[in-house]
């Protein structure tokens, strides 16, 4: 795109601070991502980025300098012989980390994944086991009320006429 700025030096300058913004901003962003390589392998494929990032940004500036001392005909040359090539390695470079980031983090879903289904089973389970227990401890303390009450049901014919000696316990 900076090629079609033959000519026009405002533009070409624009062009040159919004590409200087840009590589700040990717360089904060990779001093970010460092921090989180945490395998070999992601490492090697992190380097490779850089050595490829290195080569298309060298290419790049020297098809600047070639805008810049009005050889087009150079730019073009470094543009279609550097410059494109270095892109395309660097863009590769980048689809390779990118399908490892990728590849780890679906391990990583799986894996919450997992967890997610052994703490819901883990969970229906506990719930069932309070349940159960529940309904054995009601049925115990239903006992514990309801034995004695039908002991004194059952006396209570033999208490009413004044048999006060009737027994009522086990």
């Amino acid at each position: 795109s900076h090629l079609q700025l033959q000519g026009k030096p405002a533009e070409l300058a624009d062009y040159k601070k919004r590409l200087d913004g840009v590589v700040a901003e990717l360089q904060t962003i990779e001093s970010e991502y460092v921090k989180l390589i945490d395998t070999d392998q992601e490492r090697a494929l992190y380097r490779a980025v850089q050595d490829e990032s290195k080569h298309y940004f060298q290419a790049h500036e020297l098809m600047m300098a070639a805008i810049d001392a009005d050889d087009f005909a150079l730019a073009t040359t470094i543009s279609g012989e550097q410059s494109r090539p270095a892109r395309r390695k660097l863009f590769d470079a980048l689809d390779a980390l990118t399908q490892f980031n990728a590849r780890g983090l679906d391990a990583m879903v799986a894996e919450s994944e997992a967890d997610y289904r052994r703490t819901q089973a883990q969970l229906a389970a506990g719930i069932a086991a309070l349940v159960l227990l529940a309904g054995a401890m009601g049925w115990l303390l239903s006992r514990a009320i309801s034995l004695p009450l039908l002991r004194a049901t059952q006396a209570a014919p033999d208490i009413a006429p004044g048999r006060i000696d009737q027994r009522i316990g086990p």
